[in-house]
């Protein structure tokens, strides 16, 4: 124990089911444990030496002094690595930059007119990367990367491109994994398998049941997607389903958790509409922070209801940051954008992410400077990687801003025009994540039990 007389800081606490989680709200730093645990850490005043501690625990419980010695000598381990003790510097990790994810959109085109879309495709752009400049850049994002670089493939509708299969032979030469954005009208029974050997995760986009389907992505992409997703299945493609959330699927979203479940499909990545592109038309289609919490809690029951009866299904999104399914982490950001990923439109414009391909977010275009010089250079890029968490004042006294990161700062963007707010979903999400830690309780308690059930058949 490196400390004389340990004090522990100031903490987020929540007891349940019989034990205890315990967060720093300043570090990744969390732990959990039994009563004793707690009461030992409660000891930690800084006025008790460890056998102080020790004698009063002595006291309290009628175990061996070796093992009441033991235990907190592996609970201090923890408590000094996760930064719960004054005096022991743990700082924040550092996370070198990295270009990590390139989202590649290949082209504008699109067999579908979305009424929401944020890239406004649908026509091909005049002046659209060749095939070749398409391999260049790359070729210079491999450049950038210090792991593995992952490659999202996306438009438009990737699949229309002309060399799209020679783009995808390409990056798999490469040794990049992939993963494919698809509206599901170009998968045939003869493309599913060869999709599935090149892309370890396949997009297919659906928001609801046919009627609300087809009124935003037109007459017939309701069957063509499900079919796209059967044919993809069928050949032992890893399929997740993609929706849009917004006032015109509320009522119907959990629908996709029916589909997921009739095609045995485990994950549902789900994003609420942002007026952006073709959006900026439909702004009515926004949903209020109230809207926000009925559909997560839709969605929650209707998968909670699959999972009673052993049907796995897991939505992704920003919310499940903190989850008993997912470990919790550490973020000064709360995505990648700019610090670990990069989007490249057809035109070669080049993007902080995805969802920012706004005038005002262009940070240049790798037919003008070489993809490393935008990515180093770029003022738009310098601005989104300086702004943390810690420049928004309203998540100052906020537990769980570490954890957050201060939400989607597009989400963010889209509602106020700034970056330095925090999500509108912020009340609901300070509601959301304490449930998730009593989740995430429960889990342990029940896989304890579990465990000692095996142990007693034994």
């Amino acid at each position: 124990m490196k400390s004389e007389r340990p004090e522990i800081i100031e903490f987020y606490l929540h007891e349940g089911h019989g034990i205890f989680y315990a967060m720093n709200p300043d570090l990744p730093g969390w732990i959990t444990g039994s009563k004793k645990a707690l009461d030992t850490i409660r000891l930690c005043n800084g006025n008790r030496t460890p056998e102080q501690i020790l004698d009063e625990l002595e006291k309290n419980y009628l175990l061996p002094r070796d093992v009441l010695a033991k235990e907190m000598e592996i609970l201090f381990e923890n408590l000094e690595k996760n930064g719960f003790i004054k005096g022991i510097g743990v700082s924040p990790p550092e996370y070198e930059r990295s270009l990590d994810t390139l989202y590649l959109h290949l082209t504008r085109d699109c067999t579908l007119r979305c009424r929401y879309c944020y890239i406004e495709g649908g026509e091909i752009l005049k002046n659209e990367l060749t095939t070749v400049e398409i391999k260049d850049v790359l070729d210079q994002a491999m450049a950038l990367n210090k792991t593995r670089l992952l490659v999202a493939v996306t438009g438009g509708e990737p699949m229309i491109h002309p060399d799209f299969w020679e783009i995808a032979e390409y990056i798999k030469s490469k040794g990049c994994p992939m993963t494919l954005a698809t509206n599901g009208t170009l998968v045939t029974a003869e493309n599913a398998p060869k999709l599935k050997e090149y892309f370890y995760n396949i997009q297919v986009s659906l928001d609801g049941p046919r009627d609300v389907h087809d009124s935003m992505r037109g007459k017939g992409s309701y069957d063509m997607a499900i079919e796209a997703m059967r044919r993809l299945t069928s050949a032992g493609a890893h399929v997740m389903i993609s929706a849009v959330v917004s006032k015109h699927n509320l009522d119907s979203i959990y629908h996709v958790v029916d589909v997921a479940v009739e095609l045995g499909i485990e994950h549902i990545k789900t994003g609420i509409f942002l007026p952006f592109g073709k959006g900026a038309e439909e702004k009515a289609l926004a949903l209020t922070e109230s809207e926000f919490g009925e559909f997560w809690h839709k969605m929650q029951k209707s998968m909670q209801e699959k999972l009673s009866k052993g049907q796995n299904v897991q939505v992704a999104n920003d919310i499940n940051k903190v989850s008993f399914l997912q470990p919790i982490y550490y973020s000064k950001h709360s995505c990648g954008a700019a610090i670990g990923a990069l989007s490249v439109d057809a035109d070669g414009s080049v993007y902080p992410c995805q969802s920012a391909h706004l005038p005002e977010f262009l940070a240049g275009n790798v037919r003008e400077m070489p993809l490393e010089k935008i990515w180093r250079d770029s003022e738009v890029f310098r601005i989104w990687c300086e702004a943390t968490i810690d420049d928004i004042k309203e998540c100052e006294p906020c537990d769980w801003r570490r954890y957050c990161g201060g939400g989607c700062r597009m989400q963010v963007y889209a509602f106020t025009g700034r970056l330095d707010k925090p999500v509108m979903f912020c009340s609901f999400l300070k509601d959301f994540f304490p449930k998730s830690v009593d989740a995430y309780l429960e889990y342990l308690v029940k896989q304890r039990a579990d465990r000692d059930t095996e142990k007693e058949e034994k």
